[in-house]
């Protein structure tokens, strides 16, 4: 019975050794297969982003926008990210960060620049990189279907925010393609987002700072300026970058 007993623990002992290689190659396979399937898992486990506030740069390419007007906007935008009220506000705020995307419109719309997250420690580079957006194909002015593309990015966006701004900056009104009300007041009202609104120089003779005011600018703190300059522009950004999110 003794001698059994021990040739049965030698068969048993061989065959385990025999197993451990299979065993070991099974559990390699069951992990780079389930590998990326549990780390998709844990991505979607993540909860959002979440900012201060979520800002969308809608600016004029169309046909009547000069070269020069269409750099004072990149410039101007810029600029006001470098100012140390836009830093300090981003800084002081709950998140310390703010998401922000540009989109230029004519008779068609671009996507210039998608949601980014912007902090202090990435701001200066985000600066250096709105200056450098080259012109989307210039045609007629389409500010209902600039609205109506930001309103899908907001609307499909998963980053949360406090606070939600659209910045419509141009020089003339629209000439072509759906109006831009009622989708200013649906936005506003649906999406709770603010619109501002930068009237460019060359556009006194189409009253636009009337025509914003009437049809574009929607929401609380809403506002309409004129811009005659990069600096207009840029003061035009920090009051947004500023505005109190309560």
């Amino acid at each position: 019975m003794t001698v059994f007993i021990n040739q049965t623990r030698r068969l048993t002992g061989a065959a385990t050794w025999l197993l451990a290689p299979v065993c070991l190659a099974l559990c390699i396979a069951f992990v780079l297969l389930a590998g990326p399937a549990l780390a998709q898992a844990a991505a979607t486990a993540r909860p959002p982003p979440m900012v201060d506030k979520r800002i969308i740069l809608l600016i004029d390419s169309s046909r009547s926008m000069t070269d020069e007007h269409y750099s004072w906007q990149l410039n101007g935008f810029a600029d006001a990210f470098l100012s140390d009220e836009s830093i300090e506000a981003i800084a002081e705020g709950k998140n310390s960060s703010i998401a922000m995307a540009l989109v230029q419109f004519s008779s068609r719309v671009s996507v210039s620049l998608d949601w980014t997250i912007v902090d202090p420690s990435n701001i200066e580079a985000f600066a250096a990189k709105l200056r450098t957006i080259p012109r989307f194909r210039p045609d007629s002015t389409s500010i209902g279907l600039g609205l109506s593309k930001a309103g899908q990015m907001i609307e499909k966006t998963k980053i949360q925010a406090v606070q939600t701004i659209i910045i419509v900056s141009g020089d003339g009104p629209n000439n072509v393609g759906f109006p831009p009300y009622p989708i200013s007041e649906e936005i506003s009202s649906w999406l709770k987002t603010t619109i501002v609104g930068i009237a460019l120089e060359s556009a006194e003779e189409y009253e636009l700072e009337t025509y914003y005011r009437k049809f574009v600018a929607r929401g609380p703190g809403n506002f309409v300026v004129w811009a005659r300059s990069e600096e207009d522009l840029k003061n035009a950004l920090v009051r947004v970058l500023t505005l109190n999110s309560n």
